[in-house]
């Protein structure tokens, strides 16, 4: 173990990193179509059934829900795609969770969209990853304009182009974006926009680490 990695298990910034990994997939899950999908999928009499059989006896539920993927339930794929990534009632295997995720992406699932576009982030094709999370940005998915701005927004880039991505950071932090929220002070702070915005960008961090500190339920989220 390295001495950051050493520090930052004594001081707790895993279990901070993992609180904010899982506030940042509860929000965007939260932005994801799985209703409409669930009321217009033909096996929805029966999935949750299949999903609560899922729980208790994840074996069992996920055979059920297998078969109702294999035979059109998109809403069915979200399940089989997380069990294949976590090893929930099936071996884990990447490569399967990669594909089932990328086929309820190609259903018009958000939430396939942004499982296909992490696991390709993961195995660094980015540029794939881009075009995922460009089919997102097209119909104003917040999630997927974060997650397209955070792969392409970089200081290396030339300032009229750092300047151009601002409106849609600035958009997705006024859709209530929590991670876009402390990415646009950090951003500012750090210059990327210009001189002009380092005031505000001390002022929108400054306010936000106070918000994390005090644990306000509408809190920014670090990434």
């Amino acid at each position: 173990m390295g001495f950051m990695s050493w520090l930052h298990s004594k001081i707790g910034m895993g279990e901070f990193a993992a609180e904010q990994r899982e506030r940042l997939t509860k929000w965007e899950y939260a932005q994801a179509n799985d209703w409409g999908i669930f009321d217009a999928d033909p096996f929805k009499d029966e999935l949750m059934s299949a999903i609560r059989l899922h729980d208790a006896s994840p074996e069992e539920g996920f055979v059920r829900l297998l078969d109702f993927a294999n035979r059109g339930s998109l809403y069915s794929t979200h399940y089989v795609a997380w069990s294949y990534g976590v090893g929930a009632g099936v071996p884990k295997d990447k490569d399967q969770a990669q594909a089932w995720y990328r086929r309820a992406y190609e259903g018009g699932s958000d939430r396939g969209l942004l499982g296909y576009g992490a696991y390709l982030v993961s195995r660094g094709q980015n540029d794939e990853a881009e075009k995922v999370y460009e089919t997102g940005w097209r119909r104003g998915f917040v999630p997927a304009v974060y997650r397209l701005i955070r792969l392409r927004l970089r200081p290396t880039l030339p300032l009229a182009e750092r300047l151009a991505w601002k409106p849609s950071l600035e958009w997705a932090v006024e859709a209530g974006h929590p991670a876009a929220r402390y990415m646009l002070g950090k951003y500012l702070f750090r210059g990327w926009f210009g001189v002009p915005g380092i005031p505000r960008g001390l002022k929108l961090v400054s306010s936000n680490l106070a918000a994390i500190f005090r644990g306000d339920e509408d809190r920014p989220i670090l990434t």
